[in-house]
C-alpha cells in the first residue's frame, strides 16, 4: 500500500478566472486552499484601497456575504489566514470578484494579486 504524502505548493494569479493546475484537480484525497494576500489597485490612477472584498466560486460551504474570501490589501492583520476545504467534484477553474465593503460591485478597472496556498494528497 502506497501512503500518500502531503503537497503544499503556491499559486498566484491576476485574472478574474484562473485554471487549477491539474495535478491539484486530479488529486484524490483532501484539498484545501489557504489564501495568503491579495493586494489590489483600482482606476487608471492606481489607487490602493482598503475598503475592497475579495469573492471566490471556491467558497462552497459558507458562501455567506456573496462567497466573501477576504477584505484586499491587508497582507498581516494578525490572524490566521483564510483556509478552505474543497470538494472532490470542483470544477477546474475559478473566479473572483470585488466589491465594497458594503457590497456594492467595483465597476472600475482592477488590477490585482492573489497568492493561493494549495494543499493536497498525492
Amino acid at each position: 500500500m502506497t501512503e500518500k504524502r502531503i503537497i503544499k505548493t503556491y499559486l498566484c494569479t491576476n485574472t478574474l478566472e484562473t485554471n487549477w493546475p491539474p495535478e491539484f484537480v486530479s488529486a484524490t484525497g483532501k484539498k484545501f486552499i489557504v489564501v495568503r494576500y491579495c493586494v489590489a489597485t483600482i482606476g487608471e490612477d492606481g489607487y490602493q484601497p482598503y475598503d475592497l472584498a475579495l469573492h471566490a466560486d471556491f467558497v462552497e460551504r459558507d458562501a455567506y456575504l456573496d462567497h466573501f474570501v477576504d477584505v484586499v490589501n491587508v497582507i498581516d492583520n494578525g490572524s490566521k489566514p483564510s483556509k478552505y476545504e474543497i470538494s472532490e467534484n470542483h470544477k477546474k477553474s475559478f473566479k473572483v470578484w470585488f466589491t465594497t465593503l458594503d457590497g456594492t460591485p467595483i465597476d472600475l478597472p482592477i488590477d490585482f494579486v492573489l497568492k493561493l496556498l494549495l494543499i493536497y494528497e498525492s
